[in-house]
């Protein structure tokens, strides 16, 4: 049965894993956000890890080959609780999944509004 299941990843190579498993045909999320940044002093937003160093795949461990794992670029391990990997509720990833895209619709839309006082 698949399950969702935390990754710890190699530091700041979420995205080269998350690219690595979807290549292995598994269904990963990594929950991102927007940080404005400042680029010679052009103003930018990047896309960051909300958790950095972790990202989530829902796949059914019965039916993945260990190595799959072991030799994935990026993939350190799967997060376990004493040697038995811990299974993510999918309400918790749907939970993850509304309070970030919330969280980036309120941000957009306080964007709109300065960029129309500043029109005017």
């Amino acid at each position: 049965m698949q399950q969702w299941y935390a990754l710890h990843t190699k530091v700041y190579a979420e995205q080269i894993a998350e690219r690595e498993l979807h290549r292995h045909g598994i269904e990963t999320y990594l929950p991102e956000i927007g940080i404005k940044s400042s680029k010679s002093g052009k103003p930018a937003e990047k896309r960051k890890a909300f958790f950095p160093g972790y990202l989530f795949m829902n796949v059914d461990l019965n039916e993945l080959s260990p190595s799959t794992l072991r030799w994935a670029v990026g993939v350190r391990h799967i997060v376990t609780y004493g040697d038995k990997p811990v299974a993510v509720p999918a309400e918790i990833i749907g939970f993850i999944r509304r309070q970030l895209a919330e969280q980036e619709a309120s941000t957009a839309s306080r964007k709109q509004q300065r960029d129309r006082k500043s029109v005017v």
